[in-house]
């Protein structure tokens, strides 16, 4: 559990169709939560990884969102704020198992299953529209699973003390279709997304000395 004060955090302000990003004041933000990870070798070379994690908190304080109009109409941001700009649940799975040691090098297979909830792209969204404060509802990035995996041969001998590795790897093996940033636009009825990489593949060959 901690406490920070004079917090500055993003936000996004949508003005006559134009979304501009801006550091806001927060004032004191309240942050409490906890994270637990397991570790087991159920049997020879093969190691199993499990971790949760768990955050939540609230902002006290952020200016208000006015309007431009005479008089001027004020709304109270903090009612609206998100209360954490990240996935309150994350749950992270990894396997590693050495399936044989030979003569010329360990072989060697990895699993990773990350899993995280919904969250909100943005603190707080404001805008002014026909004079008068807007304050929008956030996009919501989806929550998601993402599934890495890696083959190596790893520890090959080249000369004395030399050592080489060769891994194929993929990540988002799933191809999860999941969005990490989104802005809307407001009157103008345009929302834009940003995507996380689809699966890819790779090769990658290491050398210690």
């Amino acid at each position: 559990t901690y406490t920070g004060e004079d917090l500055q955090v993003s936000q996004i302000k949508t003005t006559g169709g134009a979304a501009t990003s801006l550091i806001s004041n927060a004032g004191e933000a309240d942050r409490w939560g906890g994270e637990i990870e397991i570790s087991l070798v159920p049997i020879e070379d093969l190691l199993l990884r499990l971790g949760y994690s768990y955050i939540n908190g609230d902002y006290d304080k952020l200016p208000e969102t006015c309007g431009t109009n005479i008089p001027v109409t004020c709304l109270e941001s903090e009612k609206f704020a998100l209360r954490s700009q990240s996935p309150s649940n994350q749950l992270n799975f990894s396997a590693e198992y050495v399936f044989a040691r030979t003569s010329i090098g360990d072989i060697s297979g990895f699993l990773q299953v990350n899993w995280q909830d919904e969250w909100a792209e943005t603190v707080l969204w404001t805008g002014v529209v026909g004079g008068e404060p807007v304050i929008y509802p956030f996009q919501g990035m989806d929550e998601r699973t993402l599934v890495d995996a890696r083959l190596s041969l790893e520890n090959i001998p080249v000369g004395d003390k030399s050592k080489l590795r060769v891994s194929l790897w993929g990540k988002n093996l799933t191809d999860n279709d999941y969005p990490t940033f989104s802005i809307n636009f407001g009157g103008l009825g345009l929302i834009t997304e940003q995507y996380g990489e689809p699966r890819t593949y790779g090769l990658e060959v290491s050398y210690d000395f």
